[in-house]
């Protein structure tokens, strides 16, 4: 006997040998070398398609099969019979919504029993998916609550909003691409075919990035070698654009035309024309620690393990503009003027572009895994390990408030007019409540460090305060590596790493080319071998 399970399975065009996409409207799911779609509607007849591997029809002739549906008073088990190219029952009338069915198949003397969650009434894209944002439980965040929440079954893998704010995309491993309207936060369709999705769980793709264009009526997706270009607000597949690596970041330019990605592993940006081709090559000759692109892909930051920040506007004729940071790059947001950079030890730094100088620097805390610029450039948000999102002044690095915590890793942002998107790595979508006017504090804000001739200048903070801080910094380098022998070994999901890019970013840098361990050296150790902050040190030592 054969055994699956599918829940909204429909998937995108297949990895080569396999295609998985519904024909029908319905969702697939397999079992050995069986498709089997199934379809519900809502005056209750139920249709089921069998297709071989190649997903060539399959005669009926000596089929036998039936199908039970899981409903609120009770299961309800139906003979199915071949009509025309499939096999279909009547049973009472559905709702509107998921409705988990076992299909039963007996053919050539052998069983196959399949476990789906099918549409009825709804987007095929929604099947077994979250539909409407509800208020969380009261006490549940320590910090200020989400107006509402959705739970997915997977990580929310990337989120974004059209320019309105009145469309919000959110990603969810294994589960496709989701749309959601806003303000009044309910799913009101999906990408088809979902990109990502599939029946079989080693043909699972995660999803990378998300793109929407300029008006709002494309929406691109990088999943691993391909970049897929949906219509909104149908969803329907209009491009796919394959590619060598994976894709990193990824935004649209001004006229939407063109695409600019990038790969973090040969640290090179592209400019990609949306109908095929590719067009122009920059970036620099080390693999990325991190890669953003302002909104209206005008200008381009890519970060290495080195620390230095090289910034292109774009098109790239001209040479890139180097910002001096120190510490590596976890992940960076860019508006028009500043690009932002949230280093290894949790602190985040606002850099002015025209200066190329720090404006502002927070204290390390908990290590930041995202961030996002509203699109006026007023307010930056940053998602942390712990699950909470800190909303800082992006011209003063002043702490506006902090949101929710508690949770798992934030994985994703995105500022959709008033509303403030935050989705983490168990799968929980927050949606809060910040509109353009909100500027109340909710916690002491921090001091940012200000340029001053000669050095970068000290923030003044408590003794709890750094003891937390180097508290903070000690836990993260214990999960950062965990050694086995000889050789170093990256521990994913103590590190809270999101995907196998990042992963594979760190393998890299421990390793180096001869396999051997490579680790960042000590304070006086990286300022010997940094000749200008060595000259620094030395010029504020003579001044002492």
């Amino acid at each position: 006997m054969l055994v699956a399970i599918c829940v909204g399975c429909g998937a995108p065009g297949a990895p080569q040998m396999h295609d998985h996409r519904p024909r029908h409207g319905g969702v697939v799911t397999m079992a050995g070398d069986l498709h089997v779609e199934a379809v519900a509607q809502l005056d209750g007849r139920i249709r089921v398609y069998l297709t071989d591997l190649r997903r060539s029809p399959i005669a009926l002739d000596g089929v036998t099969a039936s199908a039970t549906l899981a409903l609120p008073d009770g299961r309800v088990a139906l003979p199915l019979a071949p009509v025309a190219d499939a096999l279909e029952a009547r049973g009472p009338e559905l709702r509107a919504g998921d409705v988990p069915l076992r299909v039963n198949v007996r053919r050539d003397g052998r069983d196959a029993v399949v476990h789906l969650v099918v549409p009825v009434g709804i987007p095929s894209g929604l099947a077994g998916l979250p539909r409407a944002c509800n208020p969380p439980a009261e006490g549940e965040y320590p910090g200020t609550a989400p107006r509402c929440t959705a739970q997915f079954p997977r990580m929310i893998r990337a989120l974004v909003a059209t320019p309105d704010g009145g469309t919000l995309l959110v990603a969810a491993f294994g589960a496709g691409v989701t749309v959601w309207q806003l303000p009044a936060a309910t799913a009101v369709g999906a990408l088809d075919p979902a990109p990502g999705s599939d029946p079989e769980p080693h043909h699972v793709r995660p999803i990378d990035a998300l793109a929407i264009r300029g008006d709002g009526r494309e929406v691109a997706v990088a999943v691993p070698n391909e970049i897929l270009v949906h219509a909104l607000p149908d969803g329907r597949l209009v491009q796919t654009l394959a590619r060598d690596d994976p894709v990193g970041a990824l935004a649209y330019t001004m006229d939407g035309s063109r695409l600019v990605t990038s790969a973090l592993f040969d640290g090179a940006a592209q400019i990609v024309r949306v109908n095929g081709g590719d067009e122009h090559r920059f970036g620099i000759d080390r693999p990325l620690s991190a890669v953003a692109f302002a909104a209206n892909g005008g200008a381009a930051a890519l970060a290495s393990e080195l620390g230095p920040i090289s910034v292109f506007r774009i098109p790239a004729d001209a040479p890139a503009r180097a910002l001096p940071a120190i510490r590596p790059a976890e992940t960076l947001a860019m508006d028009g003027e500043h690009v932002f950079q949230a280093a290894d030890d949790g602190s985040v730094t606002g850099w002015s572009l025209a200066a190329g100088a720090v404006v502002w620097r927070t204290p390390p805390a908990a290590r930041i895994l995202r961030l996002a610029v509203e699109p006026s450039g007023r307010r930056l948000a940053a998602g942390d390990e712990d699950g909470a999102v800190r909303v800082y002044d992006a011209r003063t690095g002043r702490l506006v408030r902090t949101l929710g915590g508690r949770t798992s890793p934030v994985q994703a942002l995105a500022w959709a007019g008033g509303v403030l998107a935050a989705g983490d790595a168990g799968g929980r979508l927050a949606l809060w409540d910040v509109g353009p006017d909100t500027e109340t504090i909710d916690s002491a804000p921090r001091e940012g460090v200000r340029p001053r001739p000669g050095g970068h200048g000290k923030s003044r903070r408590s003794h709890a305060e750094s003891s937390r801080s180097s508290d903070d910094r000690r836990r993260a380098g214990a999960r950062r590596m965990v050694r086995t022998g000889r050789r170093p070994v990256v521990d994913a999901e103590a590190e809270g790493l999101s995907d196998v890019r990042h992963a594979e970013r760190l393998r890299r840098v421990l390793h180096g080319q001869s396999g051997e361990l490579r680790r960042r050296p000590p304070v006086r150790e990286s300022l010997r071998s940094r000749p200008l902050a060595l000259l620094r040190r030395r010029a504020r030592l003579h001044d002492a």
